[in-house]
C-alpha cells in the first residue's frame, strides 16, 4: 500500500506552488533571464548565523574555491568525512534549505562535512568544474585515508558528485567510501522518456529550463559528456551508491535508470524512493525528509553499508 504524505509533506509542496517555484524552469527564456539576475546580483552564499547553534562552520580556501568546514559543536568528531556538493541546476548558489540539512547531518552524524562553493555557470562549466571539485575531493582523501570519505551532493551537486566519483576511479588513486545521492541530475540533456508524464506533478521543476540550465552548464562540451551527464559514463569500479528519490520529481526516472545501470556494472546500490515525494524532499525539514536525513545521517556516520 502506497504511503500517504504527510501533512507537513503537503504543506511544503503546497508553498512550492504558491511560491512559484517551477516558473524559473518554464521555459528556455525565463531561465536565461533567472541567470542573467544572477550574474547582476549574486546571491550570497554565507551561511546563516543560526547554524551556529548547530555546528561549527569553518571558512576556508581548497584548490581556489571557498569552502566551509561543519563540524559538531559536541561530542567526539567521528573519522569519516563528508564531501558534500549543493545543488541548484549548476546556475543557482546555495539555498537556506541545503544549509540546514547539511548542519541537521553533521549535528546527527557526528562527521565533518567540507562544503565547496563551487563557481556557477556560466562564468566556470563542466570542463572546469568537474576538475576542481576532484581535486578537492583527492585532497581529502589523500588527508583521510581510503574508503574514509563519503562523496554526498543534491540535484546538480548530486551529478556533479557522480561526475568526480568517476573522475578518481580513473585517476586510480585511493578509493571513495561511498555515494549518497538525492533526487541526482545524471543527464542534463532532460531525454528521458517518463519525465514528461511526472511534470505536472513536480512543483519545482520543468524540462524546458532544466535542458537548458544543462545546455550552459555543459559549455563547450557535448551534453552527453560524462563530465556534464554521468549517467553516460562507466560505472564499473565506483564504491556502493546510495540514492535518494521520490516519484512526483521529473529527475526520479533518471535514479531508476542509474539503479539499472549501477547492477549490470557490479556496483552495489540501494534505492530510497518516498512515493509523492518532491524533488530534493530530504533536505526539507517534513516527516519524510526528516526520516531521509536521519538514514543518511547513520550511513555516513559509519553504519551498516550496502
Amino acid at each position: 500500500m502506497a504511503c500517504v504524505p504527510s501533512l507537513s509533506s503537503r504543506a511544503a509542496t503546497a508553498y512550492l506552488r504558491a511560491t512559484r517555484s517551477k516558473e524559473t524552469y518554464r521555459s528556455p527564456e525565463h531561465l536565461r533571464r533567472r541567470v542573467r539576475q544572477q550574474l547582476r546580483r549574486p546571491k550570497s552564499f554565507v551561511p546563516p548565523r543560526f547554524l551556529n547553534a548547530l555546528v561549527t562552520v569553518n571558512a576556508t580556501t581548497r584548490q581556489g574555491w571557498r569552502c566551509y568546514e561543519l563540524v559538531p559543536r559536541r561530542g567526539p568528531v567521528g573519522p569519516a568525512p563528508v564531501l558534500y556538493l549543493h545543488g541548484g541546476a549548476y546556475v543557482f548558489e546555495i539555498s537556506f534549505f541545503h544549509w540546514l540539512a547539511v548542519a541537521r547531518l553533521v549535528a546527527e552524524a557526528k562527521v565533518p562535512v567540507v562544503l565547496p562553493i563551487y563557481p556557477l555557470a556560466p562564468l566556470s562549466t563542466a570542463a572546469e568544474t568537474v576538475v576542481t571539485a576532484r581535486r578537492i575531493a583527492a585532497d581529502l582523501v589523500a588527508a583521510s585515508g581510503a574508503g574514509t570519505v563519503t562523496i554526498m551532493g543534491d540535484s546538480a551537486g548530486g551529478g556533479l558528485a557522480l561526475a568526480v566519483a568517476q573522475q578518481l576511479r580513473d585517476d586510480g588513486g585511493a578509493p571513495l567510501r561511498q555515494i549518497v545521492l538525492i533526487s541526482p541530475w545524471l543527464d542534463v540533456s532532460m531525454t528521458e522518456p517518463d519525465s514528461a508524464a511526472i511534470d505536472r506533478y513536480d512543483a519545482m521543476l520543468h524540462g524546458p529550463g532544466c535542458a537548458e540550465a544543462g545546455r550552459v552548464y555543459a559549455g563547450d562540451l557535448p551534453v552527453t559528456d560524462s563530465r556534464v551527464s554521468p549517467i553516460h559514463g562507466d560505472l564499473s569500479g565506483l564504491p556502493p551508491i546510495t540514492v535518494f528519490s521520490g516519484t512526483h520529481d521529473i529527475l526520479h526516472p533518471e535514479a531508476r535508470r542509474l539503479v539499472t545501470l549501477a547492477q549490470e556494472a557490479g556496483v552495489p546500490i540501494e534505492h530510497h524512493v518516498l512515493a509523492e515525494g518532491q524533488h530534493g524532499y530530504p533536505l526539507y525539514p517534513v516527516r519524510e525528509g526528516v526520516a531521509a536525513l536521519s538514514r543518511i545521517s547513520t550511513l555516513v556516520a559509519g553504519g551498516p553499508a550496502l
